[in-house]
């Protein structure tokens, strides 16, 4: 789930949007100010059934929601073209290694 409003520092139900990622948390940094840096591998778009707040933080109940395609030819231009932007940047920026690869690169196998 994310904020509606990302300068918020304390959230509440109503301060997020009903429609998010579910998604794996591949690694937690602790940073020497206190906050958390946080990696996160998106798995799939989800609508958000339930919302519990414990107190100490927010849980919640998602259902899948299904990814509809539309024409495949411009899906692939497309794909190809965030595919090689982010391969770009991640060559540009410092902040990554330089064996840092996209993992779902060859993921999406296109029935041409």
């Amino acid at each position: 789930m994310s904020q509606k409003q990302a300068d918020l520092e304390e959230p509440s139900i109503d301060d997020l949007y009903d429609v998010g990622t579910i998604a794996n948390i591949i690694q937690l940094l602790k940073l020497p100010d206190g906050t958390v840096k946080v990696l996160v591998e998106g798995q799939q778009r989800a609508k958000i059934r339930k919302i519990e707040d414990t107190g100490e933080y927010l849980w919640a109940v998602a259902e899948p929601l299904l990814t509809t395609l539309g024409n495949e030819k411009e899906l692939q231009v497309a794909h190809k073209a965030v595919l090689n932007e982010f391969q770009s940047y991640i060559n540009l920026n410092k902040k990554y290694s330089p064996t840092f690869s996209l993992p779902y690169n060859k993921s999406i196998i296109w029935n041409s």
